[in-house]
């Protein structure tokens, strides 16, 4: 037999028959192998063998003995064979779906890699180390206001603006006792109303990011709360980033989203 054919029966061995119920044709062969098929053709030198997924053709001489399946078993074995390849090919289309889909995410990843890298490069992208409070569980991030007070704030993404306790107010030099102007009312995470004097921050700074002109409540009254520590990290400043939270390794990731602080 050629070597081509070898091949190809060597293929087809390992698919074995698919029609457990109907009797295909069978050739024993000389060397003890038996292969099961439809002879499409022969003659007195070759038999050609319809193995479902191809055809092979044996020399007279491998063929030790044959065995004819009937008409309708044959019939029936080609429809087995035709079930089988639609079964094959629905999973070939969905191995290559998968597969379509892995290429996809990873092209995206890989999209998203550099445009974080290129972000970063350009500094828009900071990654600022967090703590985590204690006694309260909160979220601490440690900031710099007006280049002159160092304060230790809770992140808060429900406080709409940065709160800060009525001591750090004063050490910012505000006007505390001016309780007509700029007063404005807010609810605290344990619902009680509280007062508040509206100020502009020139800036505030994270470690190295700073954003400029960011709007605070000062507190007028002492809170006895200890969860607030110097006050509350609000949206006035986190507004301007996509912020990304990772308490597994204590950090998170601020985006920035417009240009207008540098």
């Amino acid at each position: 037999m050629k070597k081509g054919n070898a091949n190809i029966l060597f293929i087809f061995f390992l698919v074995v028959m698919f029609a457990a119920d109907a009797q295909a044709d069978t050739l024993y062969l000389k060397n003890g192998g038996v292969v099961e098929g439809i002879i499409e053709k022969e003659d007195e030198k070759s038999i050609e063998l319809n193995m479902g997924f191809g055809a092979a053709t044996f020399q007279r001489q491998q063929v030790k003995s044959v065995k004819r399946s009937s008409q309708d078993d044959n019939t029936k074995t080609m429809i087995k064979w035709e079930e089988k390849k639609r079964e094959i090919d629905a999973r070939a289309k969905e191995f290559e779906d998968a597969r379509e889909k892995r290429l996809d995410d990873a092209y995206e990843n890989l999209m998203e890699d550099a445009r974080q890298k290129k972000l970063k490069e350009e500094g828009e992208v900071k990654h600022i180390q967090i703590a985590r409070d204690d006694r309260t569980k909160g979220i601490l991030v440690q900031a710099l206001l007006n280049e002159k007070i160092k304060v230790s704030l809770v992140l808060d993404t429900g406080a709409s603006l940065i709160i800060l306790s009525r001591r750090i107010g004063e050490e910012l030099g505000v006007d505390m006792a001016d309780e007509k102007t700029g007063i404005i009312e807010f609810k605290l995470a344990d619902g009680r109303s509280a007062s508040a004097k509206a100020v502009v921050l020139d800036s505030v700074r994270i470690q190295d990011v700073e954003v400029k002109s960011v709007m605070a409540a000062v507190m007028l009254g002492e809170t006895n709360d200890p969860s607030l520590r110097d006050g509350l990290l609000g949206m006035s400043f986190l507004s301007r980033f996509n912020l990304k939270m990772d308490l597994k390794s204590m950090k998170i990731t601020l985006e920035k989203i417009n240009n207008t602080d540098k």
